[in-house]
């Protein structure tokens, strides 16, 4: 991190996928689902409930 490299687990990142110079690129489809989950927590669901509603 020092050097300014990160290691990312890509596959278990929602939102972005890498890109070819391993870059964030974000994922369309998945960005919805993250804006989904950050609007569900700021209407005071919890995380119990945010997680039961997706997996529906």
């Amino acid at each position: 991190m020092a050097d300014g490299k990160v290691s990312v687990a890509f596959g278990r990142f929602l939102g972005y996928d890498r890109g070819e110079n391993r870059e964030f690129v974000v994922n369309r489809e998945q960005a919805e689902t993250v804006k989904k989950i950050y609007r569900m927590y700021l209407d005071g669901y919890g995380t119990t409930e945010i997680a039961r509603q997706l997996t529906e």
